[in-house]
């Protein structure tokens, strides 16, 4: 046996180029009161048809994805993803929900003699515990709410350490059905926080039977303490998972509760586009205002109000039709203005409510006399009025926070130096160039008056403009010291041409004839 060639050469191999952090996805959030979305948890469906299994194919949820699926574009792509997250404002218990599982019958249960369950929980005040129940028997079950019962028993009657320490004394064990796509065990405590964090049956079937193994992408639900505001729940969802550019409520809000979420989405600063569904006239004018008249939800960025007056859920068109982005690719950067949904039924087919609705920024499926149907409207509320370069926006924001973090994470250190710093630039000026691609950035629009007094205030060079009608895009940096902490940090900044979208064709038409009338 030779003597190994570490000794003297003693090489690691390694695999690099993977990307470290991950992008946002372009694709829409629901966010549900629903309890059969597990809280503290995103669920991501691929098809409608899924979501029918998982909600019920009754359920709002389903109905929604039926029609975000459905959508196929001008690309002809049709989005590949769709998540859903529970929201709560009341205190809520932690749950053990059957997730995807084959339809298991009572003959199943009865043979097993000597069943258990395994239940790892993390308690707020305890820490993390395990316990194990005693043998169950369920060969005497006649029915399934027969196994919630006994099942519910073995898991009360759980002690971990001491006989007095009972974690689950108070659960409780519920079966329902609505088929077999939808029949599901679910194990409930008390409202309040803790979470479970796995369920085995130590090789036997009973887990995988309830549904609740992993193999049947058990559904692990948290308790909440029901003190967050509907704001506050909004940051802890998308603060555990931010990979959506907009989002919508399944249930109607007040407006009140639309205000909170705007203004919470709008100090979040191009995170997300809100939407937000109106049914009446009056109370679109109301929102989104008119002239002079401010609209109760006109003052916040980033929120899309969509009309539909025959509750067709027709608030998913801006999440489907921003779902099929794929802003890698040249001139992906969509009007929304002009998407077509033919199966939907256009809300407006009159002039005056026509107006009346764009005056008001409001977005809503419209009707021409061309038998013509289509989305009018690119607008959202607040200071950036077009949507296109709001949801630009966030592509902007996303690129730059996932490319610089992922080199931070890449190199053991990014010195405060004019070498590495350039190294930073690089990164942006890579993402400038992409945006000038896909159409985030402009090149050679046509600035307005404004615009370019607005440049020379920036930059105080009034010729910088021409630069920007170009190029796209300034941009310069420095190294700076924070005054308080001493801490190095690189300073950047950015003005660019945001895409500006052809929304209307004006024009005369002059005849030229030597004809002569009789």
């Amino acid at each position: 046996m030779a003597v190994k060639i570490k000794y003297w050469v003693d090489i690691t191999s390694r695999t690099a180029g993977a990307q470290e952090v991950s992008y946002k996805e372009p694709i829409g959030r629901f966010l549900t009161a629903n309890t059969l979305a597990p809280m503290g948890k995103v669920m991501a469906f691929t098809d409608a048809t899924k979501v029918g299994a998982h909600f019920g194919v009754n359920s709002k949820e389903y109905a929604l994805a039926s029609k975000y699926f459905g959508f196929i574009s001008k690309s002809y792509t049709s989005p590949k993803k769709l998540t859903f997250s529970r929201y709560t404002t009341s205190a809520v218990g932690a749950q053990i929900i059957s997730g995807e599982r084959i339809s298991a019958a009572i003959a199943d249960f009865k043979l097993i003699t000597d069943g258990t369950l395994t239940i790892t929980y993390k308690d707020p005040n305890q820490g993390t515990m395990t316990g194990t129940t005693t043998a169950i028997d369920l060969s005497s079950a006649t029915t399934l709410s027969d196994v919630a019962t006994a099942i519910e028993t073995a898991v009360k009657a759980i002690q971990i350490g001491s006989t007095s320490n009972k974690p689950f004394s108070t659960a409780t064990v519920t079966y329902s059905s609505t088929g077999n796509l939808t029949q599901r065990f679910v194990l409930s405590l008390p409202a309040g926080m803790g979470s479970f964090s796995a369920v085995s049956s130590n090789g036997g079937a009973l887990a995988g039977l309830l549904g609740w193994d992993l193999a049947s992408n058990v559904l692990l639900s948290d308790g909440n303490a029901g003190t967050n505001s509907l704001s506050e729940e909004c940051e802890r969802i998308m603060n555990a998972n931010d990979s959506c550019y907009t989002f919508a409520f399944v249930e109607s809000l007040t407006i009140d509760q639309y205000v909170e979420v705007a203004k919470w989405n709008e100090d979040r600063n191009s995170d997300f586009m809100f939407i937000v569904p109106v049914g009446s006239i009056n109370d679109a004018i109301t929102w989104g205002g008119i002239g002079d008249f401010k609209g109760t939800l006109s003052p916040y960025d980033g929120t899309w109000i969509q009309f539909d007056n025959l509750n067709e859920n027709q608030y998913y068109q801006p999440m489907a039709a921003t779902a099929c982005m794929d802003l890698e690719l040249d001139h992906s950067l969509i009007n929304y203005e002009f998407q077509k949904f033919p199966d939907d039924t256009a809300v407006v087919d009159n002039d005056k409510n026509y107006e009346q609705l764009t005056s008001a920024r409001v977005n809503f499926l419209v009707e021409t006399g061309k038998n013509l149907k289509f989305l009018s409207g690119n607008a959202c509320q607040g200071a950036t009025s077009s949507a296109t370069v709001y949801v630009g926006s966030i592509w902007l924001k996303d690129r730059i926070i996932t490319k610089v973090m992922e080199a931070f994470l890449l190199n053991d250190a990014i010195y405060a130096n004019a070498a590495d710093s350039s190294k930073i630039a690089m990164i942006c000026n890579n993402i400038w160039e992409l945006g000038t691609k896909n159409g985030v950035i402009q090149l050679g629009k046509i600035l307005s008056d404004g615009e370019k007094a607005a440049i020379e205030a920036l930059t105080g060079d009034n010729k910088a403009y021409l630069t920007i009608e170009s190029q796209g895009f300034i941009f310069n940096y420095s190294i700076k010291t924070d005054s308080e902490t001493g801490k190095k940090y690189f300073n950047y900044r950015l003005i660019y041409a945001a895409c500006d979208t052809i929304a209307k064709v004006e024009g005369l038409n002059i005849a030229l004839s030597s004809l002569k009338g009789s």
